[in-house]
């Protein structure tokens, strides 16, 4: 069978062009292809739980503390609750009256509790006793219930013990390895390979190649989900208003670190040395910024610079959320937070604008 000349051939069938991702759809299949970075927002929470076990167990397993208890009504049910406990048991001195206000523990001392005959019951702790804080006060709380119960460590800020002190650190810290590693890092790497352009675009506005840039790292940071489950699984079933704040401080927190992360990826020098810096830069942050270790256990002057550290602010407001307290001090640190990502955000933009300008 031949074809006539004048037969119509058939029209060959339309291809079909690729879909285009948008930039943020790039980079998030970037990430979810990071094994790295995978292995960094799963692996992080496990080793944090895994210390936190060994500490537990390490606490457990410690000598008896000393506990001097002081106050009114409810002093001889304290008392009872230590003693049985397994701690060491002693009344006021003989210069203390009995209502008196204990502070923070002398030589030869753990902790102290004061119980007044209304309001908060005062349980003071030394160093040595930071990390069984979270056990003091339950042993407490159980022989005064309805009553509310304040931990304080010698420096007046909150201990939390164990539990309470490292795990809201899981989310704080991938937090932290998302924002240096993962968002430093990455943009430090798009410069080094030129392609950062193709992330951001070719525009001069001031401040549009920042908020291109935003859009392109936030979705890549929902690996923080991984840690949040394990913190809210953690402290119990999730109560309404500790919920809302820990999703609000995930939120100031993670745009605040991804500010920052890109702020310093674009300041850093892109050789492939900067990459293990970064590493070290979150392990020190991690260790004396107020995420893992308590600032009791750290230097007196430690106290007065985390006070200006945003970590320390993300940290703290996470355990405060999941302690059930007020809701000031968690709304405090998230908008905090919230400053850090704006001013970030805003020297990212001039850092952008001003690379733009011809030369």
């Amino acid at each position: 069978m031949t074809l006539r000349a004048d037969t119509p051939r058939p029209a060959p069938a339309p291809r079909r062009r690729p879909r285009r991702l948008s930039p943020a759809g790039a980079a998030l299949r970037e990430s979810l292809r990071d094994r790295h970075l995978l292995a960094q927002a799963v692996l992080t929470p496990l080793l944090v739980l895994a210390v936190a076990l060994v500490l537990a167990r390490a606490a457990a397993g410690a000598d008896a503390h000393v506990v001097q208890v002081a106050g009114g009504p409810g002093t001889a049910d304290v008392a009872r609750a230590l003693a049985a406990a397994g701690e060491e048991v002693r009344g006021p001195g003989p210069a203390t009256g009995p209502a008196t206000v204990l502070g923070a523990p002398g030589p030869g001392l753990d902790a102290t509790v004061t119980v007044p005959a209304t309001g908060p019951v005062l349980v003071r702790v030394a160093p040595a006793a930071a990390w069984t804080a979270g056990d003091l006060r339950e042993t407490v709380q159980a022989a005064l219930p309805g009553r509310t119960v304040r931990v304080l460590g010698p420096d007046g800020r909150p201990a939390h013990g164990v539990t309470g002190q490292l795990l809201p650190a899981v989310l704080v810290l991938t937090a932290l390895v998302l924002a240096l590693p993962g968002t430093a890092g990455r943009v430090r790497s798009w410069r080094r390979h030129g392609t950062l352009a193709l992330v951001t675009g070719t525009t001069t506005a001031r401040g549009v190649r920042a908020v291109r840039l935003a859009g392109a790292l936030l979705p890549s940071r929902l690996l923080l989900a991984v840690p949040a489950v394990v913190v809210v699984a953690g402290t119990g079933p999730p109560r309404p208003v500790p919920l809302v704040l820990l999703v609000l401080l995930a939120a100031a927190g993670t745009a605040a670190g991804t500010a920052a992360g890109a702020l310093l990826g674009g300041l850093l020098r892109t050789g492939r040395e900067t990459g293990p810096l970064l590493w070290v830069l979150t392990v020190l942050l991690a260790l004396f910024g107020g995420v893992l270790l308590p600032a009791s256990v750290l230097p007196p002057a430690a106290g007065t610079v985390l006070r200006f550290a945003p970590t320390a602010w993300f940290a703290d407001g996470v355990r405060d959320a999941l302690a059930g307290g007020a809701p000031a001090p968690a709304l405090l640190a998230a908008g905090g937070l919230g400053l850090v990502a704006v001013a970030a955000w805003a020297a990212l933009a001039v850092l952008c604008a001003r690379t733009d300008r011809p030369r």
